[in-house]
């Protein structure tokens, strides 16, 4: 996920909508060019920021009842950033996470204050806001996602990105490559959930935590091995699939019709393994299958993705045919629980990803690569080798 991303609760955008905030935003940004982003900051810094709200008159229109408090908030913040506190509820659970010195231009309205006049400043229920932390911040966290949105496509490094529910959550996932070429698949809770902020008023945003990701990090060149293993896991499970249909063949039609580019910083473009056909060597085995205790009933490295010199992810099913990723140290440590859940029904978003950062040169595997290996799984060469394979295979599990 982009660094410095928020979470905002859609009534509080719809709020924002309705008091033209938004269209202030915008406005501020066509005609004064401000640059909202923020980086990593250190507390050194904030006492600056906080001068120059005050210095341009924000402070000035405080209500008597909030001044000292509210100063008193932000004097302990800079002092103590360490010991400032976001406390979330989910599923019922309290959970506290730690705030970075960045969150400070939220709560401070630095970020409000370049698009509201001193008089708006304070006036939180004019906008529908409950105190005056909750209008800030959230006008920033907006003005930040703006930024980051903006910023992220301007360096044209993005791969298929998709939204999605599952169990009452929202998340927000892509598959793309890190700037070495390897292959990386995040997803992130977008879920809204009631936060108390440093400060400790109740507001309608929410920074992006730690807590919040998902990551699969791989080495490069192995989108190929995972294309073979979503395969085999979409054919053995009967996971439906409108692109590995193969009888339509409506996907390996489209694909065959891009234009590829290759990583020329990084351009081996996969490992050869005897075409296409190698990495199905191990498609007649049964899929890896973990129960809802945790405890493999099948495993294989074979249905994983590799890391550099540093373990693996194996690859299950569990009980509701989602596909699971735990992550495997090569000193044999292994995960309690997965690090990366992904819904069979987001099968296709995955197996589209994976295309779509061959194609835009974000991996090392050619999009002619994958292209092949889908034309092969929907040749009738591909049923005579398997039903070849599947006679080794039921000789080996018959021992």
């Amino acid at each position: 996920m982009k660094h410095g991303y928020y979470v905002i609760s859609p009534e509080a955008e719809h709020k924002l909508q309705r008091a033209l905030l938004i269209k202030k935003i915008h406005e501020a940004v066509e005609t004064d060019g401000f640059d909202w982003g923020t980086r990593h900051m250190f507390t050194s810094e904030l006492p600056g920021y906080h001068s120059d709200v005050g210095h341009r008159g924000y402070f000035k229109h405080c209500p008597k009842e909030l001044h000292k408090p509210f100063m008193q908030h932000l004097q302990n913040f800079v002092n103590d950033v360490n010991e400032q506190k976001w406390i979330l509820t989910k599923s019922g659970k309290t959970i506290e996470e730690k705030a970075e010195p960045e969150h400070f231009l939220l709560l401070n309205g630095y970020f409000a204050s370049l698009v509201l006049s001193p008089e708006e400043f304070w006036d939180y229920k004019k906008f529908g806001f409950e105190n005056p932390t909750d209008l800030f911040g959230t006008l920033g966290a907006y003005m930040q996602n703006l930024h980051s949105d903006q910023n992220f496509v301007s360096q044209r490094r993005s791969g298929h990105v998709w939204d999605s529910g599952f169990k009452g959550k929202k998340f927000t996932s892509e598959v793309g490559g890190s700037h070495h070429g390897d292959l990386r698949i995040d997803r992130t809770d977008m879920t809204f959930y009631d936060t108390i902020d440093p400060f400790g008023n109740k507001v309608s945003y929410r920074p992006i935590f730690r807590d919040d990701m998902q990551f699969v990090s791989g080495y490069h060149s192995t989108e190929c091995p995972l294309l073979a293993t979503l395969i085999k896991y979409a054919d053995q499970l009967e996971i439906p699939s409108k692109l590995l249909d193969y009888e339509n063949k409506n996907f390996l039609k489209e694909v065959q019709s891009w234009e590829g580019i290759i990583n020329g910083g990084c351009a081996d473009a996969g490992y050869d393994v005897s075409g296409p056909k190698g990495y199905f060597s191990e498609y007649t085995l049964p899929f890896s299958r973990v129960d809802k205790k945790g405890k493999f009933e099948r495993r294989t490295i074979f249905d994983g993705v590799f890391t550099e010199m540093r373990g693996h992810y194996l690859i299950l099913a569990d009980p509701e045919k989602n596909l699971v990723f735990y992550y495997e140290s090569d000193k044999g440590d292994l995960e309690k629980t997965p690090g990366f859940v992904l819904p069979s029904a987001e099968l296709d978003d995955l197996v589209r990803g994976l295309f779509v950062q061959a194609s835009k040169g974000l991996g090392r595997t050619s999009l002619k690569q994958l292209t092949d290996m889908l034309e092969y799984r929907c040749s009738d060469e591909f049923e005579k080798d398997m039903a070849e394979q599947m006679k080794f295979t039921e000789q080996l599990l018959k021992k």
